[in-house]
């Protein structure tokens, strides 16, 4: 069955007529909508793999989230315009120390402004009570169109989430629809101490957008699903049906113009975290918006945010570390 996309939907002559009356009056009156031309911005990650400070890489010290901070801050602009998103393998898997960072992980991105994270496939090897717990804690805003509680029908999370960028008021700025999908494992495959089952992937998808309202203006999926599996997902659906693609698959990262999935643009996150990835959106004509990427190596050059850098150390004690195990 074809999906047919939200922004296509016929509407009369007539109607698009009265909407054009009502614009030219708000202009002749000085009353346009506030913000709901200024471009916005996507801030996001994936693939982080619970590294709070800087990557031990035998190169180049990248990442971590004090310089996060720091250039967020640099970059601002109009903070009401930014949306911070995290596509999924946010989770250290280290044995003796992975649930600390990846706990202490999450807050600081919390604390920057995390507005939905897509848990993947190796963020359940911690077990699903961990999030849950995570979750509770810290209000972190997880979104999962295909997790199931193993041994039930329920979704510990919702499949997606409705956020509005960039709003002044009541019904201003840009409507932007996350769904979170996790890339497909054979239910019976899934280890048990995960504590979960899987719904097949692509039908968990089509059944999210079917449930977005028709005045969404940009989907964005997020998942830990590679360029080959999401084209799968895509073909039965008409072009442009989706906006933008976030993953935080491991193959090797898109270029700043994206890779076009048919109508859809395709991003990779940066393995822990070293870059700032920033998508632009600019409002073409019609319906089309013009996305621009833009990639800022977070390195030595960017100041560590002490307030940032005093949140990881009293949390760090707070769980039971020293600063230095977890930085």
């Amino acid at each position: 069955m074809m999906i047919t996309a939200r922004r296509l939907k016929t509407k009369s002559y007539v109607k698009i007529l009265f909407l054009l009356l009502i614009s030219f009056a708000f202009v002749i009156q000085g009353c346009v909508r506030p913000g709901s031309r200024e471009p916005i911005e996507i801030v996001y990650t994936g693939f982080i793999i619970g590294t709070v400070g800087p990557c031990h890489c035998p190169s180049a010290q990248l990442g971590g989230l004090p310089r996060r901070a720091t250039m967020l801050e640099r970059t601002s602009g109009n903070s009401a315009n930014r949306l911070m998103l995290d596509a999924g393998n946010f989770s250290s898997v280290d044995p003796s120390i992975g649930r600390a960072r990846t706990e202490i992980l999450l807050s600081g991105l919390g604390r920057l402004g995390l507005r939905a994270v897509s848990p993947g496939y190796r963020d359940m090897r911690h077990g699903l009570d961990f999030l849950l717990e995570i979750q509770e804690k810290y209000n972190t805003p997880f979104i999962s169109s295909n997790i199931i509680i193993a041994g039930t029908e329920r979704h510990p999370f919702p499949g997606h989430k409705l956020i509005r960028v960039g709003a002044q008021g009541m019904n201003s700025g840009v409507l932007v629809g996350v769904i979170g999908v996790m890339k497909n494992h054979p239910s019976q495959s899934i280890p048990e101490i995960f504590g979960i089952e899987m719904e097949d992937a692509k039908l968990a998808l089509r059944r999210e957008l079917n449930r977005l309202p028709d005045n969404v203006d940009v989907i964005v999926l997020m998942t830990d699903a590679d360029r080959s599996e999401v084209t799968n997902w895509l073909e039965d659906m008409e072009p442009g049906t989706i906006d933008i693609v976030i993953s935080s698959s491991r193959e090797r990262g898109s270029s700043n113009r994206g890779v076009a999935l048919q109508q859809t643009l395709f991003y990779n996150g940066s393995r822990q975290g070293k870059v700032l990835h920033r998508l632009l959106l600019e409002k073409g004509s019609g319906t089309h918006w013009n996305i621009t990427r833009v990639t800022i190596p977070l390195d030595e050059d960017v100041a560590s945010d002490p307030e940032m850098m005093e949140f990881i150390e009293e949390s760090s004690e707070e769980l039971g570390f020293r600063f230095r195990d977890i930085f």
